[in-house]
């Protein structure tokens, strides 16, 4: 655990370009009375284009929820205003260009 918060720390400042469409994300998703975690699962879990999705958890409970938010169905309208966020820096979005 440590590694990754030193790995994160380190990436901050490289990151800061999607500090302003994660507060828009955090906003809309609230306003559906939902958690940003489950959103991004359910996400991942709609794609056609992904075969499989890994989730790692540390506790039963976790485990528990995101088994919950597989049978979930989140509105088409969020997604919708989630596309609508424009993120200037793309390429940021993927973890495999974070070098730190």
């Amino acid at each position: 655990m440590h590694r990754r918060n030193s790995v994160i720390s380190g990436l901050t400042g490289k990151l800061e370009p999607l500090k302003n469409p994660l507060s828009i994300m955090q906003t809309l998703v609230a306003r559906f009375d939902l958690r940003i975690d489950s959103v991004c699962l359910y996400n991942a879990l709609c794609q056609t284009f992904i075969d499989k999705v890994i989730v790692g958890v540390e506790t039963q409970e976790q485990l528990k929820q995101n088994i919950d938010v597989a049978g979930e169905q989140i509105p088409s309208e969020l997604f919708e205003l989630l596309e609508e966020i424009d993120i200037e820096q793309k390429e940021l979005l993927n973890p495999s260009n974070w070098v730190v």
